[in-house]
């Protein structure tokens, strides 16, 4: 009987009132909403919670328990787009027949420190070209052209990410990448996210180099143009949001 209501229950979308949250969810973060899931839906009382509070919440993730790992039980993470108004909500499937569960933990864990640490991604509206000067040639800082950057330096040579069409005469030239700023001054939490974004990149056998700025709290990140739609499609999927979204350059 009790799994006959459930059915008709989750048919008809009918929830059941639960007792009042007595806080404000805006002084929070981050909201974990765990659930069993119920024939492949949100359960009823996590349907009313999502209903009645949801769109409260800064950051809503979510955490499902079930039976067996079947696709069909993404519609518990579509349920709740609809019903928080957040695209994409982080959230995690536990199972204990599914034997990559720590791998999916510590995936679970990655998307919450990228989510929550959200910084500001620019792509800039230039093809740049990375440049390799001799340390004696080196031009000095003033006499630069706009927009380049010093993206590396030894004793011996000086590399700089200059725009296309204004590089230092003498240099040593790789042609045709785009350049990605991130705003900072990042958080000593935050250290390890260019190090993050090149490895997904990697992953996806995309080529990119990563700098800091020398005299301002910026850092850059340089990818292939011809890689850049999928580069940013990565990013977008790992919950990195990129400003100023144009592939065309001027």
């Amino acid at each position: 009987f009790a799994r006959r209501r459930i059915r008709r229950d989750l048919r008809r979308g009918r929830t059941y009132p639960i007792a009042p949250f007595s806080g404000d969810l805006c002084d929070y973060d981050l909201v974990v909403l765990c659930s069993p899931v119920w024939e492949g839906r949100l359960s009823t009382p996590a349907l009313a919670f999502a209903r009645q509070y949801g769109a409260q919440a800064r950051h809503l993730a979510a955490i499902f328990s079930k039976h067996t790992p079947e696709p069909r039980y993404a519609a518990c993470v579509h349920e709740l787009t609809a019903i928080s108004g957040q695209a994409n909500p982080v959230h995690l499937f536990v199972t204990d027949t599914d034997p990559r569960q720590s791998r999916a933990i510590e995936d679970f864990a990655q998307k919450l420190y990228r989510w929550l640490g959200r910084l500001t991604i620019t792509l800039l509206p230039r093809f740049y070209s990375l440049c390799t000067l001799a340390a004696a040639d080196m031009p000095d800082v003033e006499a630069l052209p706009a927009d380049a950057h010093i993206a590396g330096r030894t004793r011996e040579s000086v590399q700089l990410a200059c725009p296309m069409g204004l590089v230092p005469r003498g240099a040593v030239c790789e042609h045709n990448w785009r350049l990605l700023t991130v705003h900072g001054p990042l958080s000593c939490a935050q250290m390890g996210i260019l190090h993050d974004i090149c490895r997904l990149l990697a992953q996806e056998d995309i080529e990119a180099r990563s700098f800091a700025g020398e005299v301002e709290t910026t850092d850059y990140l340089l990818i292939r143009s011809h890689k850049l739609e999928q580069a940013l499609e990565i990013l977008r999927r790992n919950y990195y949001d990129v400003d100023n979204y144009t592939t065309q350059p001027f």
